[in-house]
């Protein structure tokens, strides 16, 4: 008796996927017939459309992965702002110039402002948006949100080069 059940669920099963993979493809079986109705498409315009709309999900992903990567540089901005102003303050053992802290302290709030400013302007592009639109949209604030990681590694670059020359003339 379990072996029938066995066997008619998978005869079950094997009659619900041939029925899901025809309802599947009976409608692009159209041949690409425009409906009576003005405005309809072909199939083949549904391509392009998707293939356009894919574009522009392609680019904001491009986008917000610089901005999560970068995003994750703030907590160290923070922390290094935190030490420039322990050292101005002589809360540590490592001296440098006032005027020196004061700059780079200054750098690593100007690339944290520019984050916070890139953020601020940054819309995702509404889904009823001008493909050729969108994508300029896209293509500008990709480069500026590269613009901003590359100042917040240059603020790095420059703090852990002062770190360090400070803590070999300790």
């Amino acid at each position: 008796m379990e072996y029938i059940n066995k066997s008619l669920t998978i005869k079950l099963l094997k009659i619900a996927i041939q029925l899901m993979f025809l309802l599947c493809v009976l409608p692009a079986c159209r041949n690409g017939a425009k409906d009576d109705h003005p405005g309809a498409t072909t199939k083949r315009d549904s391509v392009v459309t998707v293939s356009a709309a894919s574009d522009i999900v392609q680019l904001e992903k491009q986008v917000m992965t610089v901005h999560d990567e970068t995003m994750k540089s703030m907590d160290s901005i923070m922390m290094l702002k935190n030490k420039f102003k322990n050292m101005m303050d002589g809360k540590t053992g490592i001296h440098l110039q006032n005027d020196t802290l004061k700059a780079i302290i200054n750098r690593l709030q100007r690339s944290e402002n520019s984050m916070m400013d890139w953020m601020s302007q940054y819309n995702k592009p509404d889904n009823n948006a001008n493909h050729d639109q969108a994508l300029t949209y896209l293509n500008e604030q990709l480069k500026k949100i590269r613009e901003v990681k590359i100042q917040i590694e240059k603020s790095f670059q420059i703090s852990n080069n002062l770190l360090s020359k400070s803590k070999n003339n300790k």
